[in-house]
């Protein structure tokens, strides 16, 4: 049985320790990166593990070119404890964990194919896609990914229409694959995605509208949705309206210039028939 294993740990660079999401009894000289952090076990069994956590917050911005914490932690008992001199008294351990980043997401839709030419889109009919991503925080995002889990049921991907600004394309077997993979995304880059979905099927007469939504992971950025630009709504799917369903308006006939000069001769020679006939009358009625 070990007493009195010390723990030590250092403060990362470019971060503060966080006491309250720590495990207790850890002593910092400061919260600052930097400074030095110590908690004792009072006894430590033969084969016992121990889970502690030693949290730490990331500078808000990071530095430019940052995108990983790299931390070490160091355990030891005295030494009148150890009988093993070769291998000393202490054991020590590094990980290295990346920054969690911010990334924004977009997705719009415009009609690439418009068979009938009445802006609205109908079975046949094809919408190009737009998703932009973009790095708005100061580390790199690392392994991204984009996925479309949620295309329309009344849409189908167009096969090899995808095109990316960076990182590969990606052949997903399902909806909730990758379609495009970004080994890193550097602070304030931005990424843009292309692709094509065609309408498929009968459009029930009660739809108003297509909705769809990509979706962006990775390893060090909390998974999002993306968001329709067009609206107020924060992470909503982006809806591409149909047309208008009512009844049916019929055409209003109209006349050519032919027919308004002839509809004006008619009705002069009729007004002029009508005085003709007034004017003896009132004659007659002066007499």
């Amino acid at each position: 049985m070990a007493t009195d294993v010390l723990l030590r740990e250092i403060v990362p660079a470019n971060t503060t320790f966080d006491a309250a999401a720590s495990s207790p009894d850890w002593s910092c000289d400061s919260a600052a990166a930097g400074s030095a952090c110590t908690l004792i076990l009072a006894t430590l069994a033969p084969r016992q593990t121990v889970h502690l956590t030693f949290a730490v917050v990331a500078a808000n911005p990071l530095p430019a070119g940052v995108s990983q914490v790299t931390n070490s932690a160091c355990a030891s008992v005295p030494v009148p404890q150890v009988r093993r001199a070769a291998t000393g008294d202490t054991a020590c351990s590094q990980a290295t964990t990346p920054l969690a980043v911010a990334l924004d997401a977009t997705l719009t839709a415009d009609l690439a194919l418009d068979a009938n030419h009445n802006t609205y889109p109908e079975t046949g009919d094809v919408l190009l896609y737009t998703l932009i991503v973009t790095n708005t925080s100061g580390g790199a995002a690392q392994d991204v990914q984009i996925s479309i889990p949620s295309l329309d049921p009344h849409l189908q991907m167009v096969p090899g229409s995808v095109v990316t600004s960076a990182g590969s394309v990606a052949a997903p077997a399902a909806p909730t694959d990758p379609i495009v993979r970004i080994p890193s995304l550097a602070a304030g880059a931005s990424v843009t995605v292309t692709f094509r979905a065609q309408v498929i099927g009968a459009l029930p007469p009660t739809l108003r509208f297509l909705a769809s939504q990509g979706f962006v992971s990775g390893t060090n950025i909390t998974a999002l949705p993306t968001d329709d630009p067009a609206t107020p709504e924060v992470d909503d799917p982006t809806r591409t309206p149909l047309a208008p369903q009512g009844p049916p308006i019929h055409d209003v006939p109209t006349l050519s210039d032919l027919g308004l000069v002839s509809l004006a001769i008619a009705l002069a020679g009729t007004t002029l028939s009508f005085l003709r006939r007034r004017a003896p009358a009132q004659a007659k009625a002066a007499r």
